[in-house]
């Protein structure tokens, strides 16, 4: 993320290579993941399929836990507040969707938690000087993008997600 006094770049990265090493290194078709994050003892695997679904899944000491499916599409994971949050969202034909899903285990077992529903398909993300994360999503339709009937009219969005999961217009020069 780049972040100057009064603004903050919003950016998506590429996921990262899986390491050779640690709970990410044994993980099968790890080259094709969307998600790929070490917890712990822990690997956070997220598979997206774009119309089709897609899965968050746990990989750990031999076994596989399935935390959702067929809707996730895990985009990436970001770290907000020291909690591990996944975004997930579809651009398609008709609109886009989004959401930010919790992943953290309780009492032994590992959970995906649907946090805040999106206003459109995530685009970019940032964490604000506060540790917020900052989404930027749109609901344009794909047809319109490709067919060359984009206007400059596109529904887009750059929210603030606060910590307790409240979504805040970002106002021009970095104001909430």
């Amino acid at each position: 993320m780049c972040q100057g006094p009064t603004s903050t770049q919003l950016h998506w990265d590429k996921p990262r290579a899986p390491s050779r090493e640690g709970p990410c290194a044994d993980v099968p078709d790890a080259d094709s993941a969307s998600v790929l994050e070490a917890m712990g003892e822990a690997c956070l695997v997220g598979r997206d399929d774009g119309e089709f679904g897609g899965t968050l899944e746990v990989h750990e000491a031999g076994r596989v836990t399935v935390l959702e499916e067929p809707r996730a599409n895990p985009l990436q994971a970001v770290r907000v507040h020291g909690t591990l949050v996944v975004v997930e969202g579809l651009a398609h034909l008709f609109g886009g969707d989004g959401r930010l899903v919790r992943v953290e285990a309780s009492e032994g077992r590992w959970r995906a938690t649907p946090w805040v529903e999106l206003p459109g398909a995530p685009l970019a993300h940032a964490l604000d000087e506060a540790g917020n994360l900052v989404v930027g999503t749109t609901n344009q339709r794909l047809d319109e993008v490709f067919c060359g009937r984009a206007g400059a009219f596109a529904p887009a969005h750059v929210l603030r997600v606060t910590m307790d999961g409240r979504l805040a217009p970002v106002e021009p020069k970095g104001q909430p």
